[in-house]
């Protein structure tokens, strides 16, 4: 196994050989497609309100939203 070396700004050498990135990517994963479909989410509820509202000043602010 070959050992992963990390060179910082200060040129100082950290050496560790047992780093895994596992749990970090699927944590960024599974929080991404959570923020992807909450996105979804109000731009579809924002597209509902401008369409069925009769309100003039609510299908601004809903059309501001999905900007």
């Amino acid at each position: 196994m070959k050992k992963k070396w990390f060179h910082t700004a200060d040129n100082t050498i950290i050496d560790c050989p047992s780093v895994n990135y596992k749990y970090n990517w699927d944590t960024y994963k599974k929080e991404k497609n959570i923020f992807w479909g909450i996105s979804a989410l109000g731009f579809i509820v924002a597209l509902c309100v401008m369409f069925f509202s009769d309100t003039s000043v609510i299908q601004t602010i809903a059309g501001a939203f999905m900007g």
